[in-house]
C-alpha cells in the first residue's frame, strides 16, 4: 500500500524551514533534536499514524547518518543538516529533481554548437561569481516543489540572466509557462512538465513560441496545467547553444567570460548537504538527473578546494542560501564515469543506453546557454 505524506503549501515550497546552524546536527545536538520538533520546524503534518511513523524512521536514520558525517575525523569538507528531505523516502525525493542525457547531438536534429575562441586555462579568470556583478543578472532562488520542474526552472534563471546582461532588466520569468507549455515529443529527459524535460527544450520553445512570459503574469503552482497562449510575453530568445560534451576548458571558459550555465548533474547525493565544498559526488555510479544553474567557480582556502557555484532549486533555506558549491577538478580522465540511465538526464527514446559523462556530480556533460535574449514588451522589474 503507497504511503502518503502530506505537507502543508508552506513546507512544500520551503518557506519555513529554519536557517539555524543548530541544525547542522552533531552528536550533542542530534541527541535531543526529537522529529515531532522537526515536524513543528518545517510545517509538515501527516493525515495517518502508518505515515507518521514510517517518516519517523526515515528521519532517525537520516539524522544518524548526518551526525556521523559531521562529527568525522579529520572534518569533512561539507556539512550535512537537516532540511525538508530528511523525512522523505527516496520515491518522494525523485520528485523534487525531474530531468531524465543522451548525446546532444540527436536531441533535436539543430544542435547549435558554441564557437568558443582558443585560450589556456590560465587566461580564465581565476574566479567567478555571477552573483555579484552589477547591475544584478540573478533573481533570487525559487523552489521547484515535489514537480520535476527543475529544467524549466534552470532554463528560466539562464534566460533572466540573459535578458539582464543585454538590457538591463532583470525579470522574473515564468517556469510554469515552460512547464506546461514547452513540447517535449520525443520524450528528452522526461516526459515533459512536472515528469522532466531540458533546458535546450526549453530554449527552443522560448525562441519559436514568441517568448515566456513574467512570473507575475503567469505563476508558478508545481503541477502540470493546460497551456494558457494569451498570457502576454515579456522576452525571448533567438537561439542556444550548447557546450562541447565533457570539456573542462570550454566550461570554464563559457561560466568565467560569458555568463551562468544550464547543466545538468547527478543530485542523487546532495539532499543532506548543508554547508561547505561538497565531495560526495559517486563517480562510479552516475545517474544524470537534474537541471539547475552554473553561476561561478572559486577556492575554498580553509577546505583547500577548487569548486563549482551552483544554484539549485529547493528554495534558499537548502545548503548555502539555496546554493551548493561542488569539488572542481581539471582532471576529466580521472572523475569520468557511465551513466547506465540517460533518460533520467537529457536523453531521448531511442538514444545510447550508456553514455559517459565528466566532472563531478557529471556537471561536464551537458551544458548550455541561450543567445540573442531581449525583452519584448512591458514587464516587471524585480
Amino acid at each position: 500500500m503507497r504511503v502518503l505524506l502530506v505537507l502543508t503549501v508552506a513546507a512544500l515550497f520551503g518557506a519555513v524551514a529554519l536557517a539555524d546552524p543548530s541544525l547542522e546536527l552533531d552528536a550533542v545536538s542530534g541527541a535531543s533534536y526529537t522529529y515531532e520538533q522537526y515536524l513543528k520546524d518545517f510545517g509538515k503534518s501527516h493525515t495517518t499514524a502508518r505515515a507518521a511513523l514510517s517518516h519517523k524512521k526515515i528521519f532517525q536514520r537520516n539524522v544518524k547518518q548526518i551526525i556521523a558525517h559531521n562529527s568525522r575525523k579529520p572534518a569533512p569538507s561539507w556539512r550535512a543538516g537537516v532540511n525538508k528531505f530528511t523525512d522523505m523516502s527516496d520515491a518522494e525525493r525523485r520528485r523534487f529533481l525531474g530531468t531524465r542525457v543522451t548525446t546532444p547531438a540527436a536531441l533535436f536534429g539543430e544542435r547549435r554548437l558554441a564557437e568558443l575562441p582558443a585560450i589556456n586555462v590560465e587566461d580564465i579568470p581565476a574566479s567567478q561569481d555571477w552573483r555579484n556583478v552589477n547591475p544584478p543578472i540573478i533573481t533570487p532562488v525559487k523552489d521547484q516543489g515535489s514537480c520535476g520542474s527543475c529544467w524549466a526552472h534552470g532554463s528560466a534563471e539562464s534566460i533572466e540572466s540573459y535578458v539582464a546582461m543585454a538590457t538591463g532588466q532583470l525579470l522574473t520569468l515564468s517556469r510554469q509557462n515552460l512547464v506546461d507549455c514547452a513540447p517535449n515529443p520525443n520524450d528528452c529527459g522526461g516526459t515533459g512538465g512536472c515528469g522532466g524535460s531540458t533546458a535546450e527544450l526549453a530554449f527552443s520553445y522560448v525562441s519559436t513560441a514568441g517568448g515566456i512570459a513574467t512570473e507575475s503574469e503567469y505563476p508558478y503552482h508545481a503541477r502540470n496545467q493546460a497551456c494558457d497562449t494569451n498570457v502576454p510575453k515579456a522576452a525571448t530568445v533567438g537561439s542556444w547553444v550548447v557546450l562541447p560534451n565533457n570539456n573542462y576548458t570550454a566550461l570554464m571558459q563559457a561560466v568565467g567570460t560569458i555568463g551562468p550555465m544550464a547543466i545538468n548533474a547527478d543530485a542523487s547525493n546532495w539532499f543532506m548537504y548543508s554547508s561547505g565544498v561538497f565531495d560526495g559526488c559517486d563517480q562510479s555510479n552516475i545517474d544524470i538527473n537534474h537541471v539547475i544553474q552554473l553561476v561561478g567557480y572559486g577556492h575554498d582556502s580553509s577546505a583547500n578546494q577548487d569548486y563549482w557555484l551552483v544554484r539549485n532549486s529547493w528554495s534558499a533555506n537548502w545548503g548555502e542560501d539555496g546554493y551548493i558549491r561542488i569539488q572542481r577538478f581539471s582532471d576529466g580522465d580521472g572523475h569520468c564515469g557511465p551513466d547506465t540511465k540517460p533518460q533520467d538526464g537529457v536523453g531521448c527514446n531511442g538514444g545510447p543506453s550508456t553514455v559517459t559523462v565528466c566532472g563531478s556530480c557529471g556537471i561536464w556533460y551537458d551544458t548550455s546557454y541561450p543567445t540573442g535574449a531581449t525583452t519584448i514588451g512591458p514587464a516587471e522589474r524585480l
